[in-house]
């Protein structure tokens, strides 16, 4: 979503977003990839330095056993953690988005903040904006019934580690595709949303399974194409929305830049997640051994 506010046409601040966010996104990967190696590797070492942590994520699996009709698994419960942080930074968005000076702080902008980035991703401009996209993020992930539609295609072998990562990533960068064209253009404008990462969502789980049956909820089950058609046609409404940007407030811009992240992710993305986790299995394996 796009809200209006002032731009000083400079590179400088987008400079700085970049210098901030991409050793940000360095770190945050480095660290879900550890984390995720010494669950799954190293399980008694987990053990030993999480029992606090397990007090408080066992609260959301009886919650999400209760209310949500799902699986209770590690996945879900970031899933449904990611949806609560979210309404957490929308309401407190309420009383941040009436000064122009804090919406040049945390929302993506020509002039926004060095860290604005990242968390523009979490921030939403109205109700019925964040209904839409934290409903999009549970039916793509979780799914009515525990499963959806992730769970048929290659999301389903992402740890919920590499999910965190993926989004931040391709909404991050995302974000910073947008800084630069508002500078560009001298946009009064600054975006606020999750949709970038799920059209990056979208996009990677097409590009890894082009050849699967999709429909859309409003042309019902019987009228199915491929998912490679799909994407054509979601590429194709965004570049009309786009030549339509006068008469709407949704940024274009940000939702191809996350479709354009989520292609290249699911061609070079897993390959080198993958790689980072081999190196450190080998890195704690060392380690662990020594001691």
């Amino acid at each position: 979503a796009v809200v209006s506010t002032q731009s000083t046409g400079s590179w400088r601040p987008v400079v700085k977003q970049v210098c901030f966010t991409l050793p940000f996104l360095f770190l945050v990967q480095n660290i879900n990839a550890l984390w995720e190696v010494i669950e799954t590797k190293f399980p008694h070492v987990m053990k030993s330095i999480q029992f606090k942590y397990d007090v408080y994520d066992d609260i959301w699996g009886r919650f999400i056993s209760k209310y949500c009709n799902c699986q209770d698994t590690l996945f879900n419960r970031r899933v449904i953690q990611l949806i609560a942080f979210s309404s957490v930074c929308f309401i407190s968005s309420l009383l941040l988005l009436r000064s122009e000076r804090l919406i040049r702080m945390f929302a993506a902008g020509a002039s926004s903040s060095f860290f604005s980035p990242i968390t523009s991703i979490f921030m939403h401009g109205s109700v019925p904006h964040l209904l839409c996209n934290m409903l999009s993020l549970y039916v793509l992930t979780i799914g009515w019934h525990g499963t959806g539609p992730i769970a048929y295609g290659s999301m389903d072998k992402m740890s919920h580690q590499h999910f965190l990562t993926f989004l931040i990533m391709t909404g991050a960068i995302s974000s910073l595709v947008c800084n630069a064209r508002y500078v560009l253009t001298r946009s009064t404008a600054v975006s606020v949303g999750f949709s970038a990462s799920l059209c990056a969502l979208v996009m990677f789980q097409i590009t890894q399974k082009p050849e699967s049956r999709v429909s859309f909820i409003f042309m019902g089950p019987e009228t199915n194409f491929s998912a490679a058609d799909a994407g054509k046609l979601i590429v194709g409404f965004e570049l009309v929305l786009l030549a339509l940007w006068r008469y709407h407030n949704i940024d274009s811009v940000g939702h191809l830049a996350g479709l354009a992240c989520g292609y290249l992710y699911s061609k070079f993305g897993m390959e080198r997640w993958n790689e980072e986790v081999r190196i450190m299995t080998k890195v704690c394996d060392e380690e662990f051994n020594q001691k």
